[in-house]
């Protein structure tokens, strides 16, 4: 997946670490994100027959931790996979983009 996004042009970061911070307690490396998509986007990858709750709150945890938007879990075991393969979520506590960048003039 990372070799095709970067093969497109874009810019992939792989396991990339999250830590987590409270009161006084730091974990510097908590949860790994499988893929993060220019900066922005988590892509979480598995190989199961059903995705759960449990993957689901998984990828929730990581666009908080790491104050993400948007995410996608995608399931390799679903084919073909928009029959159920792709979830996209979003963190409700971060706002979205103010503006898109403009449009070519034709």
């Amino acid at each position: 997946m990372a070799y095709e996004l970067e093969k497109a042009g874009l810019k992939v970061e792989r396991q990339v670490p999250l830590g987590i911070h409270y009161e006084n307690l730091e974990i510097p490396v908590a949860y790994r994100m499988d893929l993060l998509v220019e900066g922005e986007i988590v892509l979480e990858l598995k190989t199961v027959e059903h995705l759960t709750d449990f993957h689901e709150a998984q990828l929730l945890t990581y666009l908080r931790c790491a104050s993400k938007r948007l995410a996608f879990l995608l399931n390799f075991w679903r084919w073909p996979m928009k029959d159920g393969g792709i979830k996209r979520m979003l963190n409700p506590r971060v706002p979205p983009l103010s503006s898109a960048p403009p449009l070519p003039s034709a």
